[in-house]
């Protein structure tokens, strides 16, 4: 008996040393769990509701790049979780609130994307010859109720279109008194909306179909309320077309892509 109680002494002497050495300078030394959270680096373990670190961080900074704001405060709470949802749902993946590996660098990779967009990662969407519409085809300009939202490319009726991002098709339809026929494709780039109006017939890309870097998409026409074969050409900001977002002058990206496609 004597002989375990100089035991249980001897630990107790030894803990309580390790308290002192821990609360030295009187800043508690870090226990091994939050060191190794605090030092997560990206895009090595799943991130979901509860975790928090320096890979958190980073998600919340990426997630912002991409127009899903959030504030960096290295907690995956609430907030950061509605976010992760919210680009889940844009990407048209299951909305589970949890950023597996692969998918935490799928996000980094479209964030560094955005910031520094490559040229050939968009293309000019009409194959042949065109022209920019004038003021009157602009963005902006009033028309009977409302303004134009989009800007449009003059071509022969005929002329092919494709996809100026790849992406996936929101809708395929027809509009009589306005858009004609129309189809509207997600960004998988930019998770922007792109509408693409006036087309002479029904569009081949089904609604729903996941499209690659310049698709057809059908021909130049002159459906709907159209003055002559054009292509009326919309720019929406996330999260897009009719959901919240708002359109945006289209020009200055489709004269980027008119001079290198």
């Amino acid at each position: 008996m004597k002989r375990l109680i100089a035991i249980i002494g001897a630990l107790s002497l030894l803990a309580c040393a390790s308290a002192d050495a821990a609360t030295k300078h009187g800043k508690p030394a870090p226990t091994a769990k939050a060191a190794k959270v605090t030092n997560f680096k990206y895009g090595t373990r799943p991130m979901r509701s509860g975790t928090a670190g320096k890979d958190v961080i980073a998600l919340q900074h990426y997630l912002a790049v991409v127009s899903i704001p959030v504030a960096p405060d290295g907690a995956f709470g609430p907030t950061t979780r509605h976010s992760v949802k919210a680009y889940e749902k844009l990407r048209q993946k299951p909305t589970d609130g949890i950023v597996q590996v692969g998918e935490a660098k799928k996000i980094k990779a479209l964030a560094e994307r955005l910031a520094r967009p490559a040229s050939g990662d968009f293309l000019f969407p009409v194959v042949g010859p065109h022209s920019f519409g004038g003021p009157d085809n602009a963005f902006g300009a009033p028309r009977s109720g409302h303004i134009h939202q989009g800007q449009d490319v003059l071509a022969a009726c005929g002329t092919p279109l494709r996809t100026a991002s790849p992406g996936y098709v929101r809708a395929n339809t027809f509009q009589a008194g306005g858009a004609g026929y129309y189809v509207v494709i997600r960004s998988s780039i930019t998770l922007e909306d792109y509408m693409y109006a006036h087309l002479a017939g029904p569009s081949i890309a089904a609604k729903g179909a996941t499209l690659a870097p310049g698709a057809s998409i059908g021909v130049v026409g002159a459906t709907g309320d159209a003055q002559g074969c054009h292509l009326h050409f919309e720019m929406w900001s996330v999260p897009g077309w009719y959901t919240g977002g708002a359109p945006y002058d289209p020009l200055p990206s489709l004269k980027l892509w008119d001079a290198y496609s």
